[in-house]
């Protein structure tokens, strides 16, 4: 069952490459203002020391996006300022029209850049992913040698299965099948085949489940995953979620499998509240307690916003009985152009009652930035709004100008696969169910007609 490891392995060494891969695809300007420079500091609970910085390199009128985390850079390249040496540089290559079709990383080893993995990249028509290639240097050789292929195959409008293929001598071989099932355009399953070569068969890694209410939206999820001893799938989570008169996401709750009793256990249950505009206001996170079989209170978190809407304080408070109590804090500055210059995170001290730095190594982000003359034709990449980012079992997707046809929702994982698609009416908001995807960072890709933006989501405590 060695496909495992390797799997995992490429998944991990794929992850910083295919952030900044992801990042430049089909994005769109920010007014005249692109980010050059970010400065990571840590803190000891007193002082600020800068421990790490990234430089970004950019070519004609490609630029960053800071409300949407995307860079179409030439060059990225990461220093540990602490040993004051360069450590990483991811570098991309555009087409025509700035489709990414080329990545490629590189470590500094000795004292130059030298080449570590690549990614190169194929399409059908607009950002439809034909094929996607991962290479790695071969030092020995001074060649680049592809460890694995994807390829991608879609149905009705929808992705219909991912081939992953791994070389077999001088051929190729399929080692795994993303396949997706759809009913009325809704996915309602996804399954994850694995070859075994040492039995010679295919084995179910996972099994996604997905249900719906009357109105088309997601009320149930169940996932399944492989049982290595018996090759077997086993239930691993469920989650569950309830929706307020305006469609929004109102309640979730999350269980896992107890083996022991054979059933359902709670993890955690979430209600949720939104102000006037549409965003979280505020999500009260409960806990199972599994001898008492009841919910327990566990924290509460507070958003809070400034008038463009842009975030700018979240406010974590604990239960301590009989109270909650502050525990922690993320907060943002801006600059006259609504770009962020400063995110910082503190902790509650009840020595001090007051809020101080907190005792980590990325307590700080400075952001800085350069004008430059190049316009973008489409504004609209900075038009949309998706909250609560991070994100657990869903997320709104808010655009501030109604697009005149319909609208098309892409998500992709930092593999580069489509894990997700929904087809939409014309509107204004959207709630995206993330149930059964993993934490991390994944790219919500919008299209309308010839209108296209592409936001960054985190997604935490799924």
């Amino acid at each position: 069952m060695k496909v495992r490891y390797t799997i995992n392995m490429v998944a991990g060494a794929a992850l910083l490459l295919l952030l900044q891969l992801l990042y430049g695809s089909a994005v769109r300007a920010q007014g005249t203002m692109r980010l050059v420079a970010e400065a990571v500091y840590a803190n000891d609970s007193i002082n600020y020391t800068l421990s790490d910085s990234t430089s970004y390199v950019y070519s004609g009128g490609r630029t960053s996006n800071m409300k949407t985390g995307q860079h179409m850079f030439d060059t990225a390249s990461h220093w540990v300022t602490l040993s004051r040496a360069p450590y990483v540089r991811n570098m991309q290559v555009y087409d025509a029209v700035n489709r990414i079709t080329g990545a490629t990383t590189q470590l500094y080893k000795g004292a130059g850049w030298r080449n570590s993995q690549q990614f190169l990249y194929k399409y059908l028509t607009g950002n439809r992913y034909d094929t996607v290639w991962l290479n790695y240097w071969d030092t020995t050789n001074a060649i680049w040698n592809t460890r694995r292929i994807y390829k991608y195959k879609y149905a009705a409008g929808h992705i219909d299965s991912i081939y992953w293929l791994k070389p077999a001598g001088s051929s190729w071989t399929i080692e795994a099948v993303d396949a997706y099932v759809y009913t009325d355009t809704l996915l309602t399953k996804h399954t994850l085949d694995v070859w075994n070569d040492t039995m010679t068969k295919w084995d179910r890694w996972q099994l996604e489940t997905y249900h719906y209410d009357a109105i088309g939206k997601a009320d149930t999820y169940e996932r399944y995953t492989i049982d290595i001893p018996t090759l077997s799938l086993k239930p691993e989570r469920k989650e569950v979620y309830v929706y307020d008169a305006s469609k929004r996401l109102a309640g979730k709750w999350t269980y896992y499998w107890f083996t022991i009793s054979q059933s359902w256990q709670g993890i955690n249950e979430y209600y949720y509240s939104y102000n006037s505009h549409d965003d979280i206001d505020v999500e009260v996170k409960n806990y199972w307690d599994l001898f008492a079989q009841m919910w327990g209170p566990l924290s509460k978190t507070y958003y809070y916003y400034d008038l463009s809407f842009n975030i700018t304080d979240i406010i974590e408070k604990q239960f301590d009985y009989p109270i909650f109590k502050n525990y922690a804090t993320t907060s943002w500055l801006y600059n006259s152009s609504g770009l962020p210059t400063i995110k910082r995170d503190y902790v509650w001290s009840d020595l001090w009652s007051t809020w101080l730095p907190e005792k980590s190594n990325n307590s700080q982000i400075l952001y800085y930035y350069e004008k430059y003359n190049n316009v973008a034709a489409s504004p609209a990449a900075d038009l949309a709004d998706v909250y609560p980012n991070p994100a657990t079992g869903s997320v709104n997707l808010r655009l501030h100008n109604k697009p005149e046809k319909p609208v098309v929702i892409y998500m992709h994982d930092m593999q580069g696969r489509l894990v997700r698609m929904w087809q939409e009416n014309a509107g204004y908001n959207y709630t995206l169910q993330l149930q059964g995807l993993q934490n991390g960072q994944y790219l919500l890709r919008v299209a309308s007609g010839s209108e296209e933006m592409t936001k960054l989501l985190i997604i935490a405590n799924q």
